[in-house]
């Protein structure tokens, strides 16, 4: 068909083509309803933006209540930080690393504990907390760490971290390190009971007390229906302070009873057996006189 023919052909069916016009307008408004309405409902959606990966610096300083921590000596790392503008710290991080394994010098290997590092987290609610003091007990640290032959570390380098709202977490940074030391807890002695007179002695003042305590039990005297009894302390085989009622029964005076001594058994002087003269032996064949002895060649 030629332009012409078909131009010719439109000019003779203009209410048809200004129908097929009308319906895909109507078309066109119906699908603009009906995103409008799902629009409605379901809100905006934001379009996903890449996340950015730089690492802020956040930290201005850090401290570290002691150098030393034992089981029953823990230490507490406190970290402060400033997130960038329009940003706020969510979760505070301490990272432990080994000062005896190094990947060269001033560079720690961090600790391992079965093929993890070691850290410890806290988060945090809200967007203006900006400091936390964390607390870092023996038991968290004295792990065998596996980067280092499965050998408990000893002297230990803390690296403190900050996470941000958006996922980023911060630079490293040497104000924000802290180190310490591992070591065996000094087993505290067990206090000692003390009797100065020795035990249950009835005859002798005595005091019984606990070392280092400022109470002491003191041995003393009472008299009731004409019977006098001595209190006299000891100490127990578990080591604790006692005491016991004694009736003296010669008296009692200044924690002591009266007319007591302790008897001695005599010593039995052993008898002297005399030693008996030997009687003197008489030879049965005198010697003879005037013998001459001849000499043969």
């Amino acid at each position: 068909m030629s332009a012409y023919n078909f131009i010719s052909k439109l000019r003779n069916n203009r209410g048809e083509l200004a129908t097929v016009v009308a319906l895909i307008g109507l078309g066109i408004v119906t699908v603009g309803i009906i995103a409008g309405r799902q629009l409605i409902q379901t809100g905006p959606r934001d379009i996903p933006q890449a996340q950015t990966t730089d690492r802020p610096n956040v930290c201005v300083s850090s401290t570290i209540s002691n150098k030393i921590v034992t089981s029953s000596n823990p230490t507490t790392i406190t970290l402060n930080g400033t997130p960038p503008a329009g940003y706020w710290i969510s979760k505070f991080r301490l990272a432990f690393y080994n000062l005896d394994n190094l990947y060269g010098p001033g560079n720690p290997k961090p600790i391992m504990v079965n093929g993890v590092a070691l850290v410890k987290d806290v988060a945090v609610t809200g967007s203006t907390t900006t400091s936390k003091a964390i607390s870092v007990a023996y038991s968290e640290v004295h792990k065998l760490d596996s980067n280092w032959g499965n050998k408990y570390p000893v002297n230990i380098q803390v690296n403190g971290y900050f996470f941000l709202n958006d996922g980023r977490f911060s630079a490293a940074d040497p104000d924000c390190v802290e180190s310490f030391s591992l070591a065996t807890a000094t087993p505290t002695s067990a206090p000692n009971c003390i009797d100065t007179d020795g035990g249950k002695n009835y005859t002798k003042y005595g005091e019984t007390y606990i070392s280092g305590s400022n109470s002491k039990l003191v041995d003393s005297c009472s008299l009731q229906n004409g019977v006098s009894t001595l209190q006299e302390g000891y100490c127990t085989t578990s080591g604790t302070v006692a005491s016991e009622a004694h009736t003296c029964t010669s008296g009692c005076s200044n924690g002591a009873c009266l007319g007591v001594t302790p008897s001695k058994t005599p010593t039995k002087t052993p008898t002297k057996v005399p030693t008996k003269t030997p009687t003197p032996v008489v030879n049965a064949c005198p010697a003879p006189t005037n013998v001459t002895t001849t000499l043969s060649y």
